[in-house]
């Protein structure tokens, strides 16, 4: 529990800010007239400059964690995923605040932040010296706090109100008399699909099937550009002058090419490394780089654009868009390979713990004891939390993302407990189960609003950020 003399600030905005838990990006929302949302929820739509700080944020909050220690060991290795679904929940919570009118006026914050002993003096008066201070040292604008404190406020607001009409149900009530008062002794074993060997490749038959019945590929959103190769300005400004008439003639850069005889062509840029179809392998990333952000900035048919470094030039125009589209099956073959092999060697996992579901293998298990009060961090979470649901000698097949895992419980051991121990751990259970609660609110929101999800440009822009 945080102690009540600390601020709200501390315990709210640097939170939000150095963690990155915020419901929604404070940054101005951008988008050229060709550009699209990368995630839509309800009329909340996050679009590509939004998306790449709202990542860059929640990496830096897992870097925190697993410098800590606090990072869950089911998390690891699944880094990428875990961020998506948790930038997903917050953003359906703020279309939910949106939807239900939540409103925070900047009167009301403004006066809040005044009371911040962080933005006061040694009399106790708000210092404006050191609030300016406090922005400049976190890179935020005037406009930006205010929308977190908004966002901090509007979400505390809700959860308040949710939580207070919320009361644990007498079954549960049951449950946590019996869960607390034992300690069982459960085994596991973790079947990874990908480790799976001699899988035999599909034939051409169930390909189709596949692709006709099950999966679906698409080409993402693409720009066609047309490149007009020129000598360095510096090397020779006789040449750009000519192109620079010819423009000037309204000559399209394919006929400028051949009345000059200079190299053209035109390709279609989906992600950076399509750049290297147009730039020469020995220029420098950074200017590969930079033509491509030149590319997302043009729209069709605008004027050229010329790029340059101390070797070469480039004019570069945009000649259309190319929209997303089904992949044909002959087209999407390679993708439809690679995802029957994996949807194959999961079948494979599961039915193999299936197998192994007898008293015999059991003994090879990894095993552990488990309490309700006493979280073990060297038991997967998935298992801990699934030991408390299922029955004496029972076997549990449970499907995750990461893999296939067999749980099975052993023993039930029980413990004495005074009343007034129950009392306590039912106080505590219910602050728990709160969380719970709210966990669950925030999850059935991706229910509630219609979400779509452009996979394919998250997969670029994030292959983007892995190569910068």
């Amino acid at each position: 529990m945080f102690e009540s003399k600390k601020s709200p600030f501390v315990v709210g905005l640097f939170v939000l800010l150095a963690f990155a838990l915020s419901m929604g990006s404070p940054f101005v929302k951008f988008s050229q007239i060709w550009d699209r949302p990368v995630i839509s929820v309800g009329k909340t739509k996050i679009y590509e400059q939004e998306f790449r700080k709202l990542f860059a944020q929640k990496m830096r909050m897992l870097s925190i964690l697993k410098s800590s220690g606090a990072l869950p060991s089911t998390v690891l290795g699944h880094e990428t995923q875990y961020i998506l679904e948790d930038l997903l929940k917050d953003i359906a919570l703020k279309e939910e605040l949106r939807t239900l009118g939540f409103q925070v006026s900047d009167r009301y914050i403004k006066q809040l932040i005044t009371k911040y002993p962080e933005f006061q003096d040694g009399k106790g008066k708000f210092s404006e010296r050191k609030f300016r201070e406090t922005l400049k040292s976190l890179s935020l604008g005037l406009k930006e706090f205010l929308d977190l404190e908004k966002d901090r406020i509007s979400k505390q607001r809700l959860q308040q109100t949710l939580m207070l009409q919320f009361l644990t149900p007498s079954i549960l009530e049951h449950g946590i008399d019996k869960a607390v008062g034992q300690r069982r002794k459960i085994r596991w074993k973790k079947y990874d699909p990908s480790s799976i060997q001699n899988v035999t490749p599909p034939t051409l038959e169930e390909l189709k099937t596949f692709y006709h019945k099950k999966e679906k590929f698409k080409a993402p959103l693409s720009k066609r550009v047309t490149v007009l190769k020129v000598s360095s300005l510096k090397k020779n400004a006789r040449e750009m002058v000519q192109v620079e008439e010819e423009l000037s003639a309204g000559n399209s850069l394919e006929e400028i090419g051949k009345k000059l005889n200079l190299y053209c062509t035109t390709v279609s840029v989906q992600r950076l490394k399509d750049v290297d179809k147009i730039i020469s392998n020995n220029s420098p990333l950074s200017f590969k780089k930079m033509t491509y952000d030149k590319i997302n900035l043009l729209n069709p048919k605008s004027d050229p654009e010329i790029v340059q470094n101390a070797q070469e030039a480039y004019v570069i125009q945009v000649q259309r868009i190319e929209p997303e589209r089904l992949l044909s099956f002959e087209e999407a073959k390679p993708l439809l390979r690679v995802s029957w092999l994996k949807m194959a060697k999961r079948n494979l996992a599961k039915k193999q713990a299936l197998k192994d579901k007898n008293k015999e293998k059991v003994k090879k298990m990894q095993h552990a004891y488990v309490t309700w009060l006493a979280p073990n961090k060297d038991i997967p979470e998935i298992i801990w939390n699934t030991a408390f649901k299922i029955s004496l000698h029972e076997f549990r097949v449970i499907e995750k993302k990461d893999g296939i895992w067999l749980l099975y419980l052993e023993e039930i051991e029980e413990m004495y407990k005074t009343p007034e121990q129950l009392e306590e751990t039912h106080r505590l259970l219910k602050e728990e189960w709160k969380i719970k609660a709210w966990y669950s609110y925030t999850q059935g929101l991706l229910k509630q609003y219609q979400i779509e999800i452009d996979t394919n440009r998250i997969e670029n822009i994030l292959q983007n950020q892995k190569g910068r």
